[in-house]
């Protein structure tokens, strides 16, 4: 019987490692490009990756709407992660990391062309929808991306606006299936609400 709980509890801890997040995995690759992580390196750094957004997960629901004592409390979960991970890949590559994080926010301003209207519908993304920061660039990148294909499909149909509009459509369905991947129904109701509320 003992050895049958033994197994069961392998299978789960089995189970719980391989299905790792994708905002883990996303950062993994930033960081591994950055830092040029060895695939061990880069193994240990998924875990801890992935360890630091469970505790996250978990502290959101313990304390639910109460966004100020979560800010408090998710600090700590970050500088543990930050020693963590200081500690396994050391200072250099740590530099590496951080130089590459400011280079990305500056090109994405640039790239960007500091598009006010974006940011802060973004930003109320966030609030509305209580995104993490990851998931909050990535909204910002659906946001953009739409926005630069309407501004192409403009260029093609020219006057004509009736081929514009159905174009555009299609356009909106995608931003919206991709959204809701990212953010999950839930959250996505909240926008939902919010905009109806608007209106």
């Amino acid at each position: 019987m003992k050895k049958l709980i033994l197994l069961v509890v392998i299978m789960i801890s089995t189970i719980t490692f391989g299905q790792v997040d994708k905002a883990a995995e996303n950062v993994t690759n930033r960081m591994a490009s950055a830092m040029d992580l060895t695939d061990e390196e880069k193994s240990e750094v998924l875990k801890l990756a992935a360890e630091r957004n469970l505790q996250r997960k978990s502290l959101k629901e313990k304390f639910g709407d109460d966004d100020a004592g979560f800010k408090i409390a998710v600090k700590e979960i970050e500088v543990s992660f930050n020693k963590k991970l200081r500690e396994f890949v050391g200072n250099k590559k740590m530099k590496l990391w951080a130089g590459f994080n400011s280079a990305s926010k500056e090109k994405e301003l640039q790239n960007y062309n500091q598009d006010d209207v974006l940011i802060n519908l973004s930003n109320k993304m966030q609030e509305v929808m209580s995104l993490s920061n990851d998931e909050k660039e990535k909204a910002f990148e659906l946001l953009s991306n739409r926005k630069q294909q309407k501004m192409a499909l403009k260029k093609v149909y020219g006057e004509d606006e009736n081929g514009l509009k159905e174009a555009i459509k299609n356009i909106e369905i995608k931003f919206n299936q991709d959204l809701t991947e990212l953010v999950g129904k839930e959250k996505r109701k909240k926008w939902n609400y919010y905009n109806k509320d608007k209106s």
